[in-house]
């Protein structure tokens, strides 16, 4: 039995989101022997049940965040924040900042989650990146030198909200003034055809330590839904070591020292291109289908203290595991959702998290699909995994009215 002074002395993590997807990592947390403190907008949350505490405060209720963080702090108790959310950065560097914990800042995660500005550092690392331009305030410089198709999208958003493709120059004012309902800054960059991959590190005092590879699949149209992901450790024809030397020298420009990170890139005839890197996993459900989460408790150990925290560092993937995306085609009143019970027959089948119910509504946000749930996988092949994810795409269809 653990005794009230322990308990007393345990060491917190403010954990934002509580997702069905966020149990994981939140498992994670508590593996490492933390006190998990996890918060969402959500009364009730899934993740609520696995945590030591909850409150309900929203990712970008910057006041609640650090009224909350200022008394586990004052306690001696608080030792880091986690979001999944990038719209959470903003409150976890405030907080950081302010109670002067040396993991993040405002500063970094600005230069994190502005492309703009992300961009402009790694152009002078000589970091290689998709070739575009940032427009202010709508305003099309009238010689824009890019070749067409392009990809117009936030300098400052998140989930791929308003990424769309452009196939010529008529089409660009109007997807210009609509993205820039995000923001006022907006990329313009030229499309890069390839194999889209996220790459997943943890950063310990400038140390890096490799967690798996993703490659990403998307709806086809001309927003980029990432619709499917097959995780694991090594790819065939992936320069694994080439991308996780890119990610940490991406790092290392930005000043990311600390902490887990994704980086969204595109491999192009042998050259990766760096979009965009994450201060967070961003596909945890998965990793931890296959061992791979092991690597993010090793972070939790190292803030809670624990000096054997290397013991983490090291996961060996049990094979593959996958995501797949259910979406709708059609905004409405969900009716059905057609191919769940021949989905149950696989063997491989982890979870179906559907997320909205027979008669609720479905919305869309900026063109894109309305999202009705997620499927996992696991396989000991990659390429039964890849099998499974598109006959998915074949076989289930959501009705709606």
């Amino acid at each position: 039995m653990i005794s009230s002074q322990c308990k007393q002395n345990k060491k917190s993590i403010i954990y934002i989101g509580g997702s069905k997807t966020q149990i994981p990592g939140i498992v994670c947390a508590k593996l490492a022997n933390l006190e998990v403190v996890v918060t969402d907008r959500a009364i009730n949350a899934p993740a609520r049940k696995f945590a030591d505490r909850f409150e309900n405060i929203a990712a970008d209720d910057i006041d609640q965040l650090y009224a909350l963080a200022l008394e586990l702090y004052k306690q001696n108790k608080l030792v880091g924040i986690y979001g999944v959310a990038d719209y959470a950065y903003q409150a976890i560097g405030y907080i950081y900042d302010a109670l002067k914990i040396p993991y993040g800042s405002c500063k970094l995660y600005k230069n994190m989650s502005d492309k703009s500005i992300s961009r402009a550092i790694w152009e002078d690392f000589h970091i290689s990146t998709a070739r575009g331009y940032t427009i202010h305030n709508g305003i099309i410089p009238d010689a824009l030198d890019l070749h067409f198709p392009v990809i117009v999208k936030p300098a400052d958003s998140y989930n791929s909200r308003a990424v769309r493709t452009v196939a010529e120059q008529n089409n660009l004012i109007a997807a210009v003034e609509n993205t820039s309902i995000y923001g006022s800054k907006v990329i313009v960059e030229e499309l890069i055809k390839g194999q889209h991959v996220n790459v997943d590190m943890v950063i310990v005092d400038g140390e890096a330590f490799p967690a798996g590879i993703t490659e990403r699949f998307f709806v086809d149209n001309i927003n980029h839904q990432p619709l499917s992901g097959i995780h694991g450790y090594e790819f065939e024809k992936i320069n694994s070591v080439q991308l996780y030397n890119l990610v940490k020298q991406a790092c290392d420009s930005i000043g990311f020292n600390n902490g887990p990170v994704t980086a969204d890139i595109i491999l192009s005839e042998g050259i990766p291109y760096l979009l965009e890197v994450s201060p967070h996993f961003h596909a945890i459900e998965v990793s931890s289908i296959i061992n791979l989460d092991q690597i993010l408790t090793g972070w939790f150990a190292y803030l809670a203290g624990d000096s054997d925290w290397r013991n983490y560092m090291h996961p060996v993937a049990k094979g593959f595991s996958a995501y797949y995306h259910i979406f709708s085609d059609n905004t409405g009143i969900l009716d059905e959702i057609i191919g769940l019970d021949k989905l149950r027959q696989y063997k491989g089948l982890v979870d179906i998290d559907v997320r909205c119910s027979i008669g609720s509504k479905l919305n869309n946000i900026f063109d894109k699909k309305p999202f009705c749930g997620i499927v996992t996988l696991k396989a000991n092949t990659y390429c039964e995994l890849h099998n499974i994810l598109f006959s998915l795409d074949r076989d289930i269809k959501v009705v709606s009215h």
